[in-house]
């Protein structure tokens, strides 16, 4: 729909991966912004955050933890997925 001559998506027309790589990268922001203005925030943690991706969007959450791992002390991923656990530098399965 639009508004004032501005387009909208509706978010409810994305699908379950579009969602999912939403809220990766607006926890990735706000992260980034905390760190900006409050405070050097060191760790990230995620829990699943592949799920409902498909492999075009999996090949990109690989990529961004890639790069984060440079630029924070830890990144922690609670996964079932191989492939993210192929980028780990230490993986610990219960």
């Amino acid at each position: 729909y639009s508004r004032k001559g501005r387009s909208y998506a509706k978010v409810k027309f994305s699908s379950g991966g579009e969602r999912t790589m939403i809220r990766v990268l607006f926890k990735l922001a706000l992260m980034l912004y905390l760190n900006k203005y409050f405070g050097n925030y060191k760790v990230l943690i995620m829990d699943e955050p592949e799920k409902g991706l498909d492999v075009d969007n999996l090949n990109v959450l690989m990529t961004l933890l890639s790069k984060l791992k440079g630029r924070l002390n830890q990144v922690i991923v609670i996964t079932h997925n191989q492939q993210i656990e192929s980028i780990a530098d230490n993986v610990i399965r219960l």
